[in-house]
């Protein structure tokens, strides 16, 4: 909680994910310890703090484990590269990522490397849909957030088995 106190601008705190707090410290630990994370799984109703939890979750994971590879996968890659570029500017205020270097003639575009950016301290960060390629990569935290659009997608045989193919190894 204290990270995100620190690093997220607009931080609210929320009682209700205490046992997620704790997982996802746990997870660092274990990570830390062991070199693997285990499986987390959440259900929360939407708009209750859930992603940006763990958004500052994944940032802090690349602040204190050197080399570590995540991944955040959603329904759409869209919405995926947009929380991507929110663990990006958490990552960045946390020192972790300080983006390319900037000369006269040319400055960082923030719009750029959002699918795939790289930490100073060689981890990496891979955002995409759920149709993107994340097999074969060795990450060290896999974070599947809203893998369905609606009930309607999360209800149907074919869509789910769609969405778990991306994983299968």
């Amino acid at each position: 909680r204290t990270f995100c106190r620190v690093y997220q601008p607009k931080y609210r705190d929320a009682p209700h994910l205490s046992h997620l707090d704790d997982a996802l410290d746990a997870s660092l630990e274990r990570l830390r310890q062991r070199g693997r994370v285990g499986i987390i799984v959440l259900e929360a109703p939407p708009r209750h703090f859930k992603t940006s939890r763990i958004m500052a979750h994944m940032a802090r994971l690349l602040r204190h484990v050197a080399g570590a590879s995540v991944a955040y996968c959603t329904y759409a890659g869209d919405i995926a590269k947009r929380r991507s570029r929110n663990v990006r500017d958490l990552a960045a205020r946390a020192g972790v990522w300080v983006g390319e270097l900037q000369t006269t003639a040319q400055r960082f575009d923030p719009s750029k490397s959002v699918s795939f950016w790289q930490t100073d301290s060689g981890g990496q960060f891979v955002a995409g849909g759920r149709h993107g390629q994340f097999v074969g990569e060795g990450f060290h935290f896999i974070c599947c957030d809203d893998l369905f659009k609606d009930l309607q997608e999360s209800l149907s045989p074919v869509t789910q088995d769609k969405a778990w193919a991306t994983f299968k190894m």
